[in-house]
């Protein structure tokens, strides 16, 4: 499944919790730090990979980064299915808003 067919999967299931009390649970739960070194490389190498280095919101191919699809600062991970590639203007635009957030939903 790509990162667009999760996204839409998400923002599209009608059976999906309230993302906000998910969230608001995990983060009092539950704090995964940043991985280390090699690790996180090798994670970021295999979502740039699996995104074929563009960004899944727009398709830019320029300037491209990591970013977490749940916001780290929310109670996301940095496991890869929470990670996908973004331009540096759709990262800045979402900021730690989740999807639904930022696409105005």
């Amino acid at each position: 499944m790509t990162v667009r067919g999760f996204i839409d999967l998400l923002l599209n299931d009608p059976l999906r919790n309230d993302v906000a009390e998910i969230v608001s649970n995990v983060r009092r739960h539950n704090h995964t730090p940043r991985p280390s070194g090699q690790y996180w490389e090798k994670t970021k190498r295999d979502v740039f990979l699996r995104d074929n280095g563009k960004c899944v919101y727009c398709g830019e191919e320029n300037g491209v980064e990591v970013d977490h699809v749940i916001p780290f600062s929310l109670g996301g991970n940095n496991e890869s299915d929470n990670l996908a590639t973004s331009c540096l203007r759709c990262n800045r635009q979402k900021g730690s808003k989740t999807i639904d957030e930022w696409l105005g939903k």
